[in-house]
C-alpha cells in the first residue's frame, strides 16, 4: 500500500453556535505515524471521530482512498467492552488473527495475560486500555487510530504500547494518535499536526519540527502560546 489512504477536505464542525473545527485539510499517508496534538478543547477528539465516521462534519468531505471504514480500528478514551465479562472472554469476541499469530501472541505483546481471568469492570483503566488495543490488533486493521492511548497507563504499559505501535507500523499499518504525552509522540511519530481552537497551526514531519525547536515540548509552547 502506497500514497494517501484517507483524506479530509475542508472539514468544518460546529455545535450550535460553537465552532469546533474550521477548514481542516489533512491526509493520512500509508507510511504515517501521525500525531495530533493541541490543548484541551482544540478539537482533537472530534477530528478523530470524524475520521472514524462516528461524527458527521458540518461541511467538507472524508475520502477513504485505500481503506474502507470497516478496516479502521480505534482505541478511544472509554473502551466499549462488557464489564461483567472477563478480559479473556471479551477478547474472544474478536477472533481475527494477524498473519497466523494467535490471540496469545497479541496479549503477550501488550502484557495483559495475567489479567485475562478478571472481569473487565474490575480492571484498572490502564489494563482496560491495553485490552482495547489488543482487540484492535486482533482484527487486522488497515489503519489504527488511538485517542489518548497513554491515559491511565503506568510506565510499563506505556513501553508496551510503544512497542505494539512500532510493531503494527512495521507490518504496514499506519497509525494516527492524539495525545498530551509529548515525549512519547516524539519517540514514535513520523509526522505531527498541531491544532489550536479547531484550526491546523502546523503540519509537518517530526524531523522538520525538531530541526527548528530541538524538542516537541518547545514546539508545543511556540504554537500554543506564541503563534497567533
Amino acid at each position: 500500500m502506497t500514497g494517501t489512504i484517507l483524506r479530509l477536505n475542508g472539514i468544518h464542525k460546529h455545535s450550535g453556535h460553537k465552532q469546533i473545527l474550521t477548514d481542516i485539510n489533512l491526509a493520512v499517508q500509508h507510511n504515517d505515524i501521525l500525531g495530533i496534538i493541541g490543548p484541551n478543547g482544540s478539537g482533537k477528539s472530534t477530528l478523530i471521530k470524524i475520521m472514524l465516521g462516528l461524527v458527521y462534519p458540518s461541511a467538507g468531505t472524508v475520502l477513504h482512498m485505500q481503506v474502507m471504514p470497516t478496516q479502521i480500528r480505534a482505541v478511544l478514551d472509554k473502551p466499549g467492552f462488557f464489564p461483567g465479562f472477563t478480559l479473556g472472554r471479551n477478547l474472544s469476541l474478536f477472533p481475527g488473527l494477524r498473519d497466523g499469530r494467535s490471540n496469545n501472541d497479541i496479549t503477550a505483546l501488550l502484557g495483559v495475560q495475567p489479567w485475562l481471568k478478571l472481569r473487565f469492570g474490575q480492571c484498572s483503566a490502564g489494563i482496560q486500555k491495553r485490552c482495547a488495543l489488543a482487540a484492535a490488533l486482533l482484527t487486522e486493521p488497515k489503519l489504527l487510530v488511538l485517542d489518548e492511548p497513554t491515559n491511565g497507563l503506568d510506565p510499563t504499559g506505556v513501553y508496551e504500547l510503544r512497542s505494539a505501535i512500532r510493531k503494527v507500523y512495521a507490518e504496514g499499518c499506519p497509525v494516527v494518535i492524539t495525545s498530551h504525552a509529548l515525549s512519547e509522540l516524539e519517540k514514535i511519530c513520523t509526522r505531527l499536526c498541531f491544532l489550536k481552537q479547531g484550526r491546523i497551526q502546523m503540519l509537518g514531519t517530526k524531523d522538520e519540527l525538531l530541526s527548528r525547536f530541538s524538542n516537541l515540548e518547545n514546539a508545543y509552547r511556540y504554537y500554543n502560546l506564541v503563534k497567533k
